[in-house]
């Protein structure tokens, strides 16, 4: 973009050079500084950052002084006083035509270039993607640009994976792609102990696929994105069954008693007392 900026410079020097050998340097220094703002907009339609204003501010200051200054020397100014006060009208209206087509704009997308009001900073490339299927991918939590070329985000140290998932497991194999040991590097989960390829670790974003552990420490890009850890339940202990209460003591039995011995010659029969009769009536 430095050429752009050359010859933005020399554009707003050569407009304002002939403004000021006419006598209308500060009259239509407006416009000049308008010319300025049009010319990085046609060059980069979508560039609103920082990075723009100073490309317009550095055309007009650079552009007004150099025009000011030549028309000056070379005699040809009909009001050199103007004229310099001129260039400052240009910078404060070029400044101010990009700050207000900035501020009612909203920043693009890098992949589908439409307006996007809402969206995410790929934690992968950093650049700024719309919430469309088709430029973000959200199962995975990064553009579909990265998901296709299959961009990594952790680092290859070795001792960054081996704080974190400890050393490598040279048994088994992927619960994810299912390849060999002997083929990759595979590290245990920090919580079910099934390994993953590093590669696997990668593109899921450290989660593991089995359980949904998650690796401590990660990237701070990946913060936004990071999911809870899913700690595995324990097994519920078995239910305490109250005890059962303790049996009545049993009374002790009473010894039969005796039958009774009747005497020889006595009657079953009840005998029947009879008193004194009744007096009879007069």
């Amino acid at each position: 973009m430095t050429i752009y900026v050359v010859l933005g410079t020399l554009l707003v020097g050569f407009i304002y050079f002939a403004l000021t050998a006419t006598g209308l340097g500060l009259l239509l220094s407006p416009a000049v500084g308008f010319a300025a703002y049009i010319f990085f907009r046609l060059v980069d339609p979508e560039e609103r950052g920082r990075r723009g204003y100073l490309r317009v501010l550095c055309a007009s200051i650079v552009g007004g002084i150099a025009g000011a200054g030549l028309s000056a020397v070379l005699g040809v100014s009909q009001t050199p006083t103007w004229d310099w006060a001129g260039v400052a009208v240009v910078v404060i209206f070029a400044s101010a035509m990009y700050s207000l087509g900035a501020r009612g704009a909203t920043e693009p997308c890098v992949l589908c270039k439409s307006a996007a009001r809402t969206g995410f900073h790929c934690p992968r490339c950093n650049d700024w993607v719309c919430a469309r299927p088709s430029c973000w991918n959200a199962k995975y939590s990064r553009c579909t640009r990265c998901h296709e070329r299959e961009i990594v985000i952790f680092p290859i140290a070795e001792r960054w994976w081996e704080s974190r998932l400890g050393r490598r497991v040279m048994k088994g194999e992927c619960t994810s792609c299912y390849t060999e040991a002997g083929e990759t590097d595979l590290r245990e989960c920090g919580q079910c102990h099934w390994p993953m390829c590093r590669r696997c670790w990668d593109y899921h974003n450290g989660v593991c696929k089995r359980c949904e552990w998650t690796i401590p420490d990660l990237p701070p890009v990946l913060a936004p994105f990071a999911r809870k850890t899913k700690a595995v339940r324990a097994p519920a202990p078995p239910a305490q069954r109250r005890p059962a209460p303790a049996p009545a003591p049993a009374r002790p039995r009473e010894a039969p008693r005796p039958a009774a011995v009747r005497p020889q010659g006595s009657d079953d029969a009840t005998r029947v007392v009879q008193g004194p009769a009744a007096p009879k009536g007069r």
